[in-house]
């Protein structure tokens, strides 16, 4: 019996232009960077502005030493977050903080976890953290988080999920319906799980 794959949506742009990416190989390659750890520390002091509505000033020397960071362009990546959600904050109602949510079909297990989430007259709001200055299409992974959605919640119709672009000050949204949930799963089934075997290298 085939081992089932284990996709993660923060994977799936990659994986939906080369199925091949998300297979493990022989050599793991190590994605560890300065970067994804200032990624991490901002997360953190994210989910703590969304559940209290204010950052906590007070605890960023210890965040940032927690997660070796530089504690400057922590404390001002963090403005830039309070100023944004400011702007959203009303886009997510009853908004919770680090969502884990899990499908599991007989060929794969696709996994997620939501930065923001908040529900309000049968719509799922999702909200994605990016800190980061690489500029990509992240559409895949935000379908990705309405599809689990709408599968998580079956009462919903319609999930929408947004890129909250903390240095640009930008919010990019993307939206399912429950209509199309099947539509996206048989793609990512035929396109990524029943891989054919050929890498599809990109840029």
């Amino acid at each position: 019996m085939t081992e089932k794959i284990r996709l993660r949506c923060s994977a799936l742009p990659l994986a939906f232009k080369c199925a091949g990416s998300v297979r493990v190989g022989e050599l793991v390659i190590d994605e560890w960077n300065a970067a994804a750890d200032m990624g991490t520390a901002a997360h953190e002091g994210q989910a703590s502005l969304v559940e209290s509505g204010r950052v906590d000033w007070d605890g960023v020397p210890e965040l940032a030493r927690r997660h070796g960071v530089d504690e400057k362009e922590l404390r001002a990546l963090l403005a830039l977050a309070a100023k944004l959600w400011e702007q959203l904050r009303e886009s997510f109602p009853n908004a919770s903080t680090e969502v884990a949510l899990s499908h599991e079909e007989e060929e794969f297990i696709l996994t997620g976890h939501v930065d923001v989430l908040g529900v309000s007259a049968g719509t799922a709001h999702v909200g994605d953290w990016k800190d980061g200055r690489l500029d990509k299409d992240f559409a895949d992974q935000l379908m990705g988080y309405c599809a689990l959605v709408l599968i998580t919640y079956p009462d919903l119709e319609r999930a929408t999920a947004g890129i909250m672009w903390v240095r640009e000050q930008e919010f990019e949204h993307y939206s399912m319906g429950r209509h199309l949930l099947a539509k996206w799963l048989e793609r990512l089934r035929s396109e990524v799980v029943r891989w054919d075997g050929t890498y599809r290298p990109g840029d």
